[in-house]
């Protein structure tokens, strides 16, 4: 906040402040301007170019400067809020661990990491087994494949020795049959 003052004096040591340059510097300021130029009698341009405008340098001191007490009163009514916003913080916090707590994983962490183990374990259990049923039935099917060719062959050989002793027959036969 900056405060342009000067107290009083001639029409003519005020006339800088009616400067053009002066006017727009104030209205152009990203920080705030309280004019305070003159006495209560005198207005100058830059009065209504600043961001706020009192009669004397006295009368702006009192404006930028908060009283005593509108600044106890405002630390007072923060640090309610601030005690508010924390009861109910921790309040809220409390009511969350509680509720926390009450949990079956906080309450028996071992029992549950040992039912969780043993869920694991059957898993385990039930996969071995899986794969032994598969593993068995196709040993059973293999076996079939097996006993299906085995049989196939057995067939195939009787059949070929019929036909090789056909065939033999055959050879005595046909020179006689010439």
């Amino acid at each position: 906040m900056i405060i342009a003052g000067r107290g009083g004096g001639s029409f003519e040591d005020l006339m800088a402040f009616n400067d053009e340059k002066v006017v727009r510097a104030y209205a152009n300021s990203r920080v705030p301007i309280i004019s305070a130029v003159g006495h209560q009698t005198d207005v100058l341009l830059s009065d209504f170019a600043a961001d706020h405008f009192t009669p004397t340098p006295t009368a702006a001191a009192e404006y930028a400067i908060p009283k005593e007490e509108d600044v106890l009163q405002f630390l007072s009514q923060l640090e309610g809020r601030i005690k508010s916003s924390l009861v109910t913080k921790i309040s809220s916090n409390r009511d969350r661990l509680r509720l926390l707590s009450g949990k079956f994983i906080f309450k028996e962490p071992m029992q549950l990491l040992n039912q969780r183990s043993q869920r694991v374990d059957e898993i385990g259990i039930r996969l071995q087994k899986a794969l032994s049923n598969k593993l068995n039935l196709a040993r059973v099917r293999l076996e079939r494949y097996q006993n299906l060719t085995s049989r196939i062959q057995n067939i195939l050989f009787h059949k070929n020795k019929k036909l090789n002793f056909g065939l033999a027959k055959w050879k005595i036969f046909l020179p006689r049959l010439r």
